[in-house]
């Protein structure tokens, strides 16, 4: 994994541990891996492909949404810093899924 992880393209996206985690089985890179994550990476691979590994990597908790923990973990690994304040991470992310943000995966928008 950790030489996956260094290649140049992934060294420096702060969701390279979540495109790991994504493409790989069991935190092991199989060869097989590595094709695929370079497949949907590529520009000519199909948008909705492109979408469907894009949600499962910003989807942290794994629970089939994009909710406000998981965009508060996007955020503050886009900011790279941890000195946002709990108080303006939490109005940011309320009123992003009070807009409508909750998805499923591939099927388009929760109704929840």
């Amino acid at each position: 994994m950790d030489q996956v992880s260094s290649l140049p393209a992934l060294r420096v996206n702060p969701f390279r541990d979540r495109i790991c985690r994504v493409f790989s089985h069991n935190n092991v890179f199989s060869f097989e891996d590595v094709l695929g994550m370079a497949s949907v990476f590529s520009k000519k691979a199909c948008p909705s492909l492109k979408i469907e590994y894009a949600f499962r990597i910003y989807d942290f908790n794994e629970n089939g949404f994009i909710d406000e923990e998981d965009l508060q973990r996007i955020i503050l690994r886009l900011l790279n810093s941890d000195d946002v304040s709990e108080d303006l991470l939490t109005d940011l992310t309320s009123h992003v899924c009070a807009l409508g943000c909750r998805t499923v995966a591939g099927v388009g928008p929760a109704t929840t």
